[in-house]
């Protein structure tokens, strides 16, 4: 049975508002409170299902579970994809999406985060981030200076004799001459090219997500923290070009002003530019053509949104009654494309296998074919001042003919896996994209129809010099023009990590928390 932990009275002021209780936001919030003396108020649109995971909803523990319909504010990319909509889940509920994800656990690679220093971003090279990497995982298998033994979030790669035999058996051609070697660890200082057991963020099969790891029983009990959940922020409030507080609708439907002398916005790539631009934060041609008044012109509110996309790929294997596996991904397989830059994979394949359609007893495998390293850029804007309103959203994929490539150099890997043994001799027939796409037009008509989000939107409020026309926020995550008013989420990244993105957005909250309890 869960148990929802019952929505509490919105206060009048608080020293810390967090806005959004998601990944980021469950980190900030806890990280703030440490402080005995400064009052933290986090917000959440979602519920609140409490410190202990045996009252959390199954499809958010069960670690084989993902994206589930249930807490999802569904988004839709509207164009760049060929004029297809493709939905954008967000899970809407304190942990966030950290609580209906795959649970991998990749961090990215040192030049991915050195990009970021030398794109005017001081304080996150590799060097400064890495011991914020390591502080948050309790990986056994790996030790320092690379991992971390200590953090809140545990670690863990599944055996080889608990894997889907269609996982397996991938592994075993990285031993008999496949295209990919076998690599230890996939979290090293680069992303090289092989075949790896996924390490996936999971205790006992449970989906170990931020607010089980960071907001603990213990946590919760800080008389200076509230977690108030089914709350919705409006708009920042600004007396001039100072945060003061946010307006905010409670579970009732009343609204209220909650003063504060810091305001932290953690509602992620998506909902952290709509609030900024339902502030009077962004392009003010924008803003005018809704009716709202520009308080602070910032150009970059909503621009920059990067994403990782894929290809399905789907095969149909031998045996109805094969071993299915303790995991929805166990296995990751990564190379690289014509377009790869400096000696870093940026092909990723998902290795999956279940059922070959709902409720079905035949099984199918999949090499979801994904592009890491992407080369398009999207946008975000609103639609109307409302804050039910979604925005639209354009992910701009394929925009950039590099990634049609690269993509097609992923399916290319794929095909060449799966006709490796032993993996080959499980498969009996390619059935997506299937036998008839071979020419390089079908090849690209199929990806240009397939092409899909791994859910992984970063980069709307770009972090960036005061220089930059592009960016949104200081290398501290401070919003550019506005004091008291900060971005901790991933929204802040400059360009997309070669990894998912999970627990790089775990390290920015970190990194921003560190920055907040040094302010005096």
């Amino acid at each position: 049975m869960t148990v929802e932990e019952p929505s509490r009275p919105l206060p009048a002021v608080a020293d810390a508002i967090v806005v959004g209780g998601g990944t980021a936001g469950s980190i900030v919030a806890a990280r703030l409170s440490e402080d005995p003396t400064r009052s933290v108020l986090l917000l959440e649109l979602g519920p609140d299902y409490g410190a202990d995971p045996a009252n959390w909803p199954v499809e958010f523990t069960d670690s084989f579970a993902s994206a589930p319909d249930s807490h999802s504010g569904v988004h839709a990319c509207e164009s760049g994809a060929n004029g297809r909509r493709l939905p954008l889940p967000r899970a809407q509920l304190i942990g966030g999406c950290s609580a209906h994800n795959s649970c991998g656990w990749v961090r990215g690679t040192m030049d991915d985060y050195d990009a970021w220093a030398d794109l005017g971003n001081p304080g996150w090279g590799w060097d400064e981030v890495l011991p914020v990497f390591n502080r948050i995982e309790r990986d056994p298998d790996f030790e320092p200076p690379l991992h971390g033994k200590d953090g809140p979030i545990p670690i863990n790669r599944i055996p080889r004799e608990e894997m889907s035999a269609f996982a397996d058996a991938a592994l075993e051609t990285s031993l008999r001459g496949g295209p990919l070697a076998g690599v230890p660890d996939f979290n090293g200082r680069h992303a090289e090219s092989g075949l790896s057991p996924l390490p996936m963020n999971t205790r006992r099969g449970i989906r170990w997500n931020a607010a089980l790891a960071y907001l603990t029983q213990t946590v919760r009990a800080r008389p200076n923290l509230t977690i108030c959940a089914h709350t919705l922020v409006d708009t920042v409030l600004l007396e001039g070009n100072r945060a003061v507080g946010v307006r905010a609708v409670d579970a009732t439907g009343i609204a209220q002003a909650i003063t504060s002398r810091r305001v932290v916005l953690t509602a992620g790539s998506y909902d952290t530019p709509t609030i900024l631009l339902r502030s009077g934060i962004g392009p003010p041609d924008e803003l005018a053509a809704l009716g709202l008044h520009c308080c602070v012109p910032l150009p970059g509110v909503g621009r920059n949104l990067r994403d990782h996309c894929l290809i399905p790929t789907r095969f149909r294997l031998t045996d109805r009654e094969m071993r299915t596996g303790h995991a929805l991904i166990e296995v990751l397989a990564r190379g690289r494309s014509r377009h790869a830059r400096g000696t870093d994979a940026d092909l990723q394949l998902i290795v999956q296998c279940g059922p070959i359609a709902a409720g079905a007893t035949e099984m199918a495998g999949g090499l979801a074919a994904a592009l890491y390293q992407t080369h398009s850029v999207g946008s975000l804007t609103l639609r109307s001042a409302d804050p039910t309103a979604a925005p639209r959203i354009d992910h701009g994929y394929l925009t950039d003919a590099r990634e049609e490539e690269a993509l097609a150099d992923a399916l290319s890997l794929a095909r060449e896996l799966a006709g490796t043994p032993p993996l080959s001799t499980l498969i009996t027939e390619e059935v997506l994209p299937g036998p008839t796409v071979r020419t390089r037009s079908e090849i690209r008509a199929f990806i240009r129809n397939n092409v899909d989000t791994i859910y992984h939107p970063v980069g709307t409020c770009k972090m960036g010099a005061e220089s930059d026309q592009t960016a949104v926020v200081s290398a501290r995550g401070d919003v550019h023009g506005v004091a008291g008013l900060t971005v901790a989420d991933g929204s802040i990244m400059p360009c997309i990590p070669t990894a998912n993105t999970h627990w790089p957005i775990l390290m920015v909250a970190e990194r921003v928390a560190d920055f907040l309890l040094a302010i005096v």
